[in-house]
């Protein structure tokens, strides 16, 4: 039996809330369950449960201080044709990019997962687009193209398993990793 895996930070409650309450009025869109919206840091694919374990063990020895973080604006995936991704963007934090790519090292060198192809862009992603109407599409991101939320701290990040369902992916926390003290 393969996990299907990703990482990830977990906004808090009021993020997550605020993100949920602009979550509407789009047709031919399957919106993400509040309580499913997070910041996806790697996601990981089907791995074997060997794999699974020595990915828990490489994130267990991380080391990182806890920084902050805020929303920053709307787009879709991709840029340029027929969208398939609505997401929330983040404002640049350089200790985002640090500890995404720090877990990108060691899932490469020491799990022995393969290189991530694409340029790590932080979001949230609202909603998945399956036959959206563009018009509509267009005002929601002029409407929302501002967003922006209060900075918060990221003291974790967790190891999810990610289960495919009829009705959208079933996301259960596997693990959990700690930010050392400042």
């Amino acid at each position: 039996m393969l996990d299907r895996l990703f990482i990830a930070i977990d906004p808090p409650d009021n993020i997550r809330a605020g993100l949920a309450r602009i979550c509407f009025g789009l047709k031919g869109v399957r919106w993400t369950p509040e309580e499913q919206i997070h910041l996806t840091l790697r996601f990981i694919g089907e791995v074997d449960r060997l794999t699974t374990r020595r990915i828990d063990e490489v994130l267990r020895e991380l080391q990182f201080a806890p920084f902050s973080i805020s929303l920053a604006g709307c787009g879709v995936f991709p840029p340029r044709g027929m969208p398939r991704i609505l997401w929330a963007g983040l404002a640049r934090s350089e200790e985002l990019f640090a500890l995404q790519a720090r877990i990108e090292t060691r899932l490469v060198n020491r799990a022995g997962i393969a290189p991530e192809g694409r340029r790590y862009h932080p979001h949230l992603t609202l909603a998945r687009l399956k036959r959206p109407v563009t018009r509509q599409v267009r005002d929601f991101l002029a409407l929302h193209g501002g967003l922006a939320s209060p900075a918060f701290t990221v003291e974790r990040f967790h190891l999810y398993e990610s289960r495919l369902a009829p009705g959208g992916a079933i996301h259960s926390k596997i693990a959990s990793y700690g930010a050392t003290a400042p």
